[in-house]
């Protein structure tokens, strides 16, 4: 049977999230066996609203103080009372703290809730750690962008985590094996916690995004920008949603100010071109071309990207091609399931049967590989 496509233009006007920063371009998956079901709509839930002061994330309550208390012994050692922190929210006896993608909530409310994403995770042991005593502070992985999707959003992932220096070794807290596995210790930023502050709001714009308030979405936006202007991300992020809302005008200052910031952020470039072609004036017209160079270099580092040529190709019956983009895609990023998926049918359709049995098996390994990630700790 030839797989048939479901595909949206590439584009950089849509939003998206990863652990703390949102930026982004949209495609949607570029070949499949069978043409999928038309999206429904997504029922109305209740999402959980942060508090308007940025100062409350990271406040402990007596609940809190009482729970952790009772797990953390009175060590001579800051080792061992952050190792008991870290027990008293991951251990079945404790918290039995779940990874959740999609809960990003402050110290408080992760605790209520026992389970939240890398930043939830951050900000609950940031504050529980600071409560005890412990000097830790928040800190990106600087390293190039980590592209993930999102239901019908790919995004450039920036990731937070919490450094704990006890003499002279530095503790990294962090939830994410796949991002620590690769970088050096050296690549971690410690960041103020406006900066963190602002980069939560933004995740939480985004996940609004998602479920369709964008109302709610650019007041927490806009909260971003505010705590820390200095930003680049949440400036990129507002001005991303602002073009989707039809305000290239206003898109356009928030992608330069984004831009000033960070010269070369990754989306913000793509999406301020998008912009200056819609708002169409020969000066935005001719910055637009002469930016686009720069632009087309960074698609071609998104495996994103690569599968939406690949969803191109395979439009074209051009089979071969289709296999060279899907390899690329998988060169940049060898753990989305997607990948996979597609490249077996692509192997189906030039007739080797044999390797797509092999491409199968690698996608259950990696399925079980992710199925079993969980939260650690490392130290330098």
């Amino acid at each position: 049977m030839t797989p048939s496509l479901r595909q949206l233009r590439w584009t950089a006007r849509c939003a998206a999230a990863g652990a703390a920063l949102i930026m982004a371009a949209a495609v949607a998956p570029a070949v499949r066996g069978e043409e999928a079901a038309a999206p429904t709509a997504a029922p109305a839930i209740e999402l959980w609203t942060p508090p308007e002061d940025p100062r409350d994330l990271l406040r402990v309550d007596d609940e809190m103080r009482q729970f952790f208390s009772a797990r953390v012994a009175k060590h001579s050692s800051s080792v061992g009372t952050l190792r008991d922190i870290i027990d008293a929210i991951l251990l079945p006896s404790g918290l039995n703290f779940a990874y959740d993608a999609e809960a990003t909530y402050d110290a408080r409310e992760t605790f209520r809730r026992r389970r939240g994403n890398c930043v939830g995770f951050s900000f609950l042991f940031m504050a529980v750690a600071r409560d005890f005593g412990l000097p830790a502070a928040f800190q990106t992985v600087d390293m190039p962008a980590r592209w993930d999707r999102y239901g019908k959003y790919v995004v450039a992932v920036t990731h937070i985590n919490v450094r704990v220096p006890i003499f002279d070794t530095l503790y990294v807290v962090d939830l994410r094996r796949d991002v620590l596995r690769s970088i050096d210790t050296r690549d971690l930023v410690e960041i103020s916690d406006e900066r963190a502050q602002s980069e939560f709001y933004s995740n939480v714009g985004f996940f609004r995004i998602l479920h369709g308030r964008a109302d709610e979405a650019m007041r927490f936006l806009v909260r971003a920008t505010e705590i820390d202007p200095t930003s680049a991300g949440p400036w990129s992020n507002r001005a991303i949603l602002l073009a989707n809302e039809g305000r290239p005008a206003e898109a356009k200052a928030c992608f330069e100010r984004s831009l000033r910031l960070q010269p070369r952020g990754l989306v913000a470039l793509d999406g301020y071109i998008a912009v200056l072609r819609e708002l169409g004036t020969p000066e935005d017209l001719k910055k637009a071309a002469k930016l686009e160079r720069r632009a087309a270099v960074v698609r071609e580092d998104n495996p994103y990207f690569q599968e939406y040529l690949a969803g191109e190709a395979a439009r074209r019956r051009d089979w071969a091609t289709a296999e060279k983009r899907l390899r690329r895609a998988l060169s940049l990023k060898n753990d989305e399931p997607a990948f996979y998926e597609q490249l077996c049918v692509v192997l189906d359709q030039l007739g080797r049967a044999e390797d797509a049995a092999r491409m199968k098996v690698r996608l259950e390994k990696l399925r079980a590989r992710l199925a079993r990630e969980s939260p650690f700790i490392v130290k330098d």
